[in-house]
C-alpha cells in the first residue's frame, strides 16, 4: 500500500506523536494484527518525514521520540518514547586498549 504525501492524512500521527512530546515518557498505541502495527509505525516514521520538508529546515519537532515495536498481552505496541541522552560521550583516544583485528581468507582450490 503507497502512503500519502499529504500531511492531512497523517492527523492521527500527528496527534499521537503531539500526545508523546507532552507526556514525561511517552505513549503507546495498541493494535490487534503485527501488520497493522508495522503500517501504524511506517506512517508515523512518514508523518514526521513529511514534517520535516515542510519546515524547509530539514528537522522536526518530532525528531525527539523514537517508534519501537512490542508484543505484549496478545497486543502489538508501537512505543511512542522520547529518546534518552546517553549519560556519558567520551572520545576515544590511543591510551584505550587497541582494537585486535582477525583476518582470516579463505583460498579456493580449483
Amino acid at each position: 500500500m503507497s502512503t500519502s504525501n499529504s500531511r492531512q492524512s497523517y492527523d492521527d500521527c500527528y496527534e499521537t506523536m503531539d500526545k508523546a512530546l507532552r507526556s514525561k515518557d511517552g505513549v503507546r498505541v495498541g493494535f490487534f494484527e503485527r501488520g497493522e502495527a508495522y503500517h501504524h509505525r511506517t506512517r508515523m516514521n512518514y508523518a514526521r518525514t513529511l514534517d520535516r520538508n515542510y519546515n524547509g529546515n530539514g528537522r522536526s519537532q518530532y525528531d525527539l521520540l523514537s517508534f519501537r515495536l512490542k508484543h505484549s498481552d496478545g497486543m502489538y505496541w508501537i512505543y511512542a518514547e522520547k529518546r534518552k541522552e546517553p549519560a556519558i560521550v567520551e572520545e576515544i583516544t590511543e591510551i584505550d586498549e587497541p582494537v585486535r583485528e582477525t583476518i582470516t581468507t579463505k583460498y579456493r582450490r580449483f
